[in-house]
């Protein structure tokens, strides 16, 4: 650490050195270490995770998409958000993509450092998400038809979609990639707790997003997306209803910078 740092006192060639200065400098000193500044301390971080999750509605006659919605608020009058989201890239229409939105805030400023979902189905014969595709190891369709949005709001209209800012858009990707496929259980558990498990094994895709190094203001709103077709989507993909295939789960992670408490 240069001397600059802690005081004006300069000692070099040509200048004049008693007492009075080396004590002032001194003095400078110890208080700099008795109460040391943040920016004399390397930034650290700590990684906290959030860990946001649904079971779709079991019930098809519902016809309820929970939690996913349409992306385009249609048949509503005086609708102060036309669209959710400022864009997307799958080509179909408006109101046939439906969006599965989490948000989060902190009171400090964060990194967003990755996002790790997990599209599942269980392949047991009676199982109650299940996507079309090949048994016997499971191996989901491939599919284009997803992606996912991270916005954060405006600090001056935060209820304005059109003012949020996209930090990241990921589309146009081969799910190929990003296949889960378990080793089928070739004995079934003991039963140590009821219900006992049905069988089957969990399987689907898993999209992962890393080292993003977003930055997020303090308390910025911050609303993560994953978008999928709605019902005309593809069946051979999708099944008649597409939200009740899988049960989806998000693992965000952030890093936090250490502060004095």
């Amino acid at each position: 650490m240069s001397i600059r740092y802690f005081t004006r006192q300069q000692f070099s060639d040509g200048t004049t050195i008693d007492g009075n200065r080396l004590e002032e400098a001194l003095q400078e000193l110890e208080e700099l270490s008795d109460s040391v500044p943040m920016s004399a301390i390397k930034t650290r971080f700590t990684q906290s995770q959030i860990v946001f999750g649904w079971s779709p509605i079991l019930d098809t006659g519902s016809g309820r998409a929970d939690p996913f919605l349409p992306i385009a608020n249609t048949g509503v009058d005086d609708v102060v958000n036309v669209d959710r989201y400022k864009g997307t890239s799958v080509n179909a229409a408006a109101d046939d993509l439906l969006g599965w939105e989490v948000s989060t805030q902190f009171d400090h400023p964060v990194l967003i450092h990755s996002l790790d979902y997990a599209l599942l189905q269980d392949d047991a014969v009676s199982a109650p998400y299940q996507l079309p595709g090949i048994s016997a190891p499971y191996e989901p369709p491939d599919t284009q038809e997803v992606e996912v949005h991270i916005y954060v709001d405006s600090e001056y209209a935060p209820s304005d979609r059109t003012q949020s800012d996209m930090e990241n858009h990921k589309h146009d990707f081969s799910t190929d990639a990003w296949r889960l496929t378990s080793t089928p259980i070739l004995a079934p558990p003991t039963t140590i707790m009821l219900p006992a498990y049905p069988g089957g094994n969990a399987s689907g895709w898993v999209i992962s997003l890393k080292d993003l190094n977003i930055p997020i203001r303090s308390l910025g709103r911050i609303r993560i997306v994953l978008l999928i077709p709605g019902i005309t989507g593809k069946p051979a993909t999708w099944g008649a209803q597409p939200w009740r295939t899988f049960s989806p789960t998000l693992t965000a992670t952030f890093l936090e910078p250490l502060r004095y408490g």
